[in-house]
């Protein structure tokens, strides 16, 4: 339903890199056939950093990883218009960053349900 956020459980990032690794194909595999089986669903991709290191290089770190995921899906036949992609830096934690698990949570990638007819 549009609004609604879905976590994308499986991507796989290097320390400060923004290339996907190649175990992250799993899951957008699966979101790539969502996408297929619903030619009027669009979607934006959100980056997600922990609240580590300076807030600049986090929101463009973050832009970068929800970008690598949208050029998966229209580099395997996702129309452009049906995607785009933002990055949110550390300003939307789901758990608390003085923990290593809290900052492990919040460093994630999801996506928002734009259009769904």
């Amino acid at each position: 339903e549009p609004g609604k956020a879905v976590p994308l459980r499986d991507i796989y990032f290097e320390h400060d890199r923004s290339e996907l690794m190649p175990r992250s194909f799993v899951e957008l595999k699966k979101l790539l056939k969502i996408m297929r089986e619903n030619p009027q669903l669009a979607i934006e991709v959100c980056g997600h950093t922990d609240s580590v290191g300076d807030d600049d290089h986090n929101q463009q770190l973050s832009e970068k990883r929800a970008k690598a995921d949208v050029e998966y899906l229209t580099t395997n036949g996702v129309a452009n218009p049906r995607t785009r992609y933002k990055g949110c830096g550390s300003a939307q934690p789901v758990a608390n960053n003085n923990t290593p698990q809290g900052r492990q949570m919040n460093r994630r990638v999801e996506f928002i349900v734009l259009q769904t007819e």
